[in-house]
């Protein structure tokens, strides 16, 4: 028998597959194939014969009639050829074949109307693709419209909550006449861009994306909802004006004048069943007293195997042929060679050889996720390998679009399209939906208390305050 490294190694290549794929179909840990590839470890008599095994199953399926080394490969993972990571973009036309063979009853597969609200009217400002809104749309809202400036998100959108239509792009923009045409709303929900709050950002007092949270407060104005949910990055409670105060103070006084009081607070995603770390600041103002915040759900929280243990094994450069959203990014070798062998939760800059260490960056870089435990926050840069814990826990590349979607608690049949960096974009900025259905369904339990209010009121002879 050849050495180790060397009967396994190209085995395996001759074959078509990578490390991470041979570790599925073995049941072995990838860790492991890598020890005995390097000459390391020896296998035991049974690791060898599970190897072996796997290898007989495809050359007959290549004898079977399936030409190809690859196709063989692909047909007895996937049940399909080998695809290709897209160029540049994501066809809608693609991912709509995708998402139409998609079996009703599949995991990941979950329908946009869980219960009704009475007929609850809602307005979606800041809207992105559509996170809080699918949430929305979940607890059975009716979306009366929506507000984004970024095309390639309207038309995401629109796509996947044809109901709700486009109001405009710029909420500057948008007319008061406008607003007050759409009749009833009782909730207006939206996101200020975050940026200018983030620490991924520069933090600058003076950004005019910081003042935004007036445009939000000049549609709550006209429109008079009964209440109203705002969300943003954690650190906007920090977050100074120019003249020094605090914006949240500045944002409740103003809020106040209209006749609002506030509940204000981070809510973790993880604590609503979505499976990844993600600290939001949510705003939610009430007409009728305090609105409070909503409590997570029972039970452990949701973990990364949870989300895409399901999904074909890829490894760097690789696309899974039936999913256009499921393609890993080719790496550099040298990037590979960094964190081929860095344990789950451990990052490249820890690599015993200093060698083999990144030149920059911090211990949050270069880093691997946890398997077993929620993924950390999905950001705009989960594609970079070199970002802040994209590493896949296995293989060694960073996330695919599908498996950050599935992070975001987005399920399959939501459909992404655009290029690469606005679909990435979209993904990393959105609200989980699974987070924006908490706050809906308890902000469903606020409505009835201002429409109570409203009739009393009225059936005391007074004006409406609606």
């Amino acid at each position: 028998m050849k050495p180790a490294p060397d009967w396994i190694r190209q085995g395996r290549q001759a074959r078509g597959l990578s490390q991470a794929a041979l570790a599925r179909l073995t049941g072995l840990p990838q860790r492991r194939l890598s020890h005995w590839e390097r000459g390391l470890r020896l296998p035991d008599p049974a690791d060898v014969a599970a190897i072996r095994a796997v290898f007989d199953r495809l050359d007959a399926e290549t004898a079977a009639g399936l030409p190809g080394r690859r196709k063989a490969r692909w047909r007895l993972l996937h049940g399909g050829a080998g695809g290709a990571p897209p160029r540049g973009r994501i066809e809608a036309a693609a991912v709509d074949a995708f998402v139409r063979g998609i079996d009703p009853v599949f995991s990941h597969r979950r329908a946009l109307a869980l219960a009704p609200t009475g007929g609850l009217r809602a307005l979606s400002l800041f809207s992105g693709c559509g996170g809080l809104s699918a949430g929305f749309a979940w607890a059975g809202f009716d979306l009366v419209g929506h507000v984004e400036i970024e095309a390639a998100a309207r038309v995401v959108h629109q796509a996947n909550l044809p109901g709700c239509p486009v109001l405009g792009a710029d909420i500057g923009a948008l007319a008061d006449d406008a607003l007050a045409a759409l009749g009833t709303v009782d909730v207006v929900f939206g996101g200020p861009p975050c940026q200018g709050f983030s620490l991924t950002g520069k933090r600058r007092v003076e950004d005019p994306r910081n003042l935004l949270w007036r445009e939000f407060l000049r549609v709550v104005g006209i429109a008079r909802p009964a209440v109203f949910v705002m969300e943003n990055v954690r650190l906007m409670a920090s977050m100074r004006t120019p003249a020094g105060g605090l914006v949240i103070d500045e944002m409740t006084a103003a809020f106040a004048a209209l006749g609002y009081r506030l509940t204000m607070g981070n809510l973790n995603a993880m604590d609503f069943g979505v499976p990844q770390s993600r600290q939001r600041w949510f705003v939610i103002g009430s007409r009728a007293g305090e609105p409070g915040l909503p409590t997570g759900i029972p039970g452990p929280p949701r973990t990364l195997r949870d989300a895409i243990g399901d999904l074909a094994p890829l490894d760097s450069g690789e696309a899974d042929a039936r999913d256009p959203l499921h393609f890993a990014v080719r790496h550099p070798p040298h990037v590979i060679a960094m964190l081929r062998d860095v344990p789950e939760g451990a990052s490249a800059h820890q690599h015993p050889d200093p060698a083999l260490r990144p030149r920059s960056g911090y211990n949050t870089t270069y880093k691997r996720l946890v398997l077993d435990a929620p993924a950390s926050t999905v950001s705009t840069s989960f594609g970079m390998i070199s970002g802040s814990r994209n590493v896949h826990p296995r293989a060694t590349r960073s996330l695919t679009i599908r498996e950050a979607a599935r992070c975001q608690s987005f399920p399959d049949d939501f459909r992404f399209f655009g290029t690469l960096g606005q679909v990435r974009a979209m993904i990393g900025n959105a609200v989980p939906p699974l987070l924006a259905l908490a706050v809906a369904r308890h902000v469903e339990g606020l409505v009835p208390r201002v429409r109570l209010e409203r009739t009393t009121y009225r059936l005391q002879g007074g004006c409406s305050t609606s």
